[in-house]
């Protein structure tokens, strides 16, 4: 029989030449500390999303990334908030992830950090559109 290694999906600062893009995003929103794995509080993230085409990649690889690493646990919408420096910006994102779900795939480390953790219907996380509905849905 074969063995396979899976091969996971690469998070934006994983990719190479991609590091200083993602430490200036950080500088000037939050998210990821891929130095020190800590997450800071996402904050002007509709500047962001002007700023740059990957800004829901990085706020989402933000999270998948923190929930691999430990510094964040999303047990419950609460911890979702604390995610976000304000309350305002998770409706901001959440319009832009319901947007971006016209992605056709949904990266898998995404899905991993809010399915069984937080979000226990997989129906509710097959898509980003699905994910933005299930957050709003279950918003405190």
């Amino acid at each position: 029989m074969i063995k396979l290694t899976p091969i996971k999906t690469p998070l934006l600062f994983e990719n190479a030449g991609e590091i200083e893009n993602w430490k200036k995003t950080f500088s000037n929103h939050g998210g990821l500390d891929i130095e020190t794995g800590a997450f800071v509080p996402l904050r002007n993230v509709k500047k962001m999303l002007e700023e740059s085409s990957c800004a829901v990649s990085f706020i989402m690889d933000s999270i998948a990334g923190a929930s691999e690493y430990g510094s964040i646990a999303l047990c419950d919408y609460s911890d979702f908030k604390e995610l976000f420096a304000k309350l305002k910006e998770i409706g901001i994102f959440l319009q832009a992830l319901a947007e971006y779900g016209e992605c056709f795939w949904l990266n898998e480390r995404h899905l991993h950090a809010f399915f069984n953790n937080l979000i226990y219907d997989e129906m509710d996380c097959i898509s980003y559109a699905s994910i933005a509905n299930w957050l709003e849905d279950n918003a405190e």
